[in-house]
């Protein structure tokens, strides 16, 4: 095996680990009395709520306790329940709400755990974590225990001690501009070395180096600033649409990624002989 194939197989292999990795069951507790609760409040204004019980229960007994857990989490908000797989063979219950806020320049959420720490902890869970996870956008939080722990866990051992009270969410629409900004100097980099390298326009050496450095550069500082997810700020004050943001994620994210690698390969791809460029192409002709 030639060494660009051992190379191509190696890329195969190492990208495969690493859906498999990403695509794995979510982890759960291990302990009988042990539950992970998460609150997770989205840009489009929708809340959920999973609940992952410990002791690996069935889907029957999971089913079962949705009856008797109160998952009404977001305050004022129903919530409908739902018995959901964690991507592997554990059952874990999931209860979602819409319009736990309203979307503009400070959207209130209103969050009460403890009726849920009560039921869980009258079913056998007396050891629970509560895990916040919020759109990516500045927020006031006024929420019961304040904590030290580093990152918005609560490790909740009586129920008076379960997370509650307000968030105010305080998106700023100049995040996303900042962060579109930089994603189009990526491309527009990766075009002007195209152009160059093509021929079509005729420029000194050290301008390609410019073009690669300014491609890195402006996507370690997006990447830094978290970019690709700087659309929350737009959909959470009611400027863009969820379809649009989950849009501007996806390709932003892979621009981030491959445009640095993309920008540092063209100068090498262009200097090839022409014959030994577009193999690919070569090989459609000759198909």
């Amino acid at each position: 095996m030639r060494w660009h194939d051992t190379r191509w197989v190696l890329a195969v292999a190492l990208s495969s680990s690493a859906l498999v990795a990403a695509c794995g069951p979510d982890p759960v507790p291990d302990a009988p009395n042990e539950a992970a609760v998460l609150v997770h409040v989205a840009a489009d204004g929708s809340g959920m709520v999973v609940v992952a019980l410990g002791g690996e229960p069935d889907q029957a007994a999971v089913a079962a306790m949705a009856d008797t857990i109160d998952g009404e989490v977001f305050v004022g908000r129903p919530a409908t329940s739902a018995v959901k797989g964690n991507g592997g063979a554990t059952a874990i219950l999931q209860f979602s709400s819409s319009g736990v806020f309203e979307a503009g320049d400070a959207g209130t959420v209103v969050l009460d755990t403890r009726r849920l720490c009560d039921d869980l902890s009258a079913s056998g869970m007396t050891d629970v974590d509560v895990r916040l996870e919020l759109p990516n956008v500045r927020a006031d939080r006024t929420i019961q225990p304040a904590h030290s722990d580093s990152g918005d866990t609560w490790h909740v051992r009586s129920c008076g001690e379960g997370p509650h009270g307000n968030i105010v969410l305080r998106p700023d629409p100049r995040q996303f501009w900042r962060g579109l900004l930089l994603v189009v100097i990526v491309v527009a980099s990766n075009v002007a070395l195209a152009v160059i390298g093509s021929g079509l326009v005729r420029t000194r050496r050290w301008a390609t180096i410019v073009l690669c450095a300014v491609a890195v550069i402006a996507s370690l500082v997006a990447i830094a600033g978290a970019a690709a997810t700087a659309g929350d700020d737009m959909e959470v004050a009611g400027r863009m649409g969820h379809g649009v943001n989950q849009v501007y994620f996806v390709a932003s994210l892979l621009i981030l990624v491959l445009g640095p690698i993309v920008a540092v390969v063209q100068p090498f791809y262009w200097r090839l002989p022409r014959e030994q460029r577009p193999r690919l192409r070569r090989r459609a002709a000759a198909g």
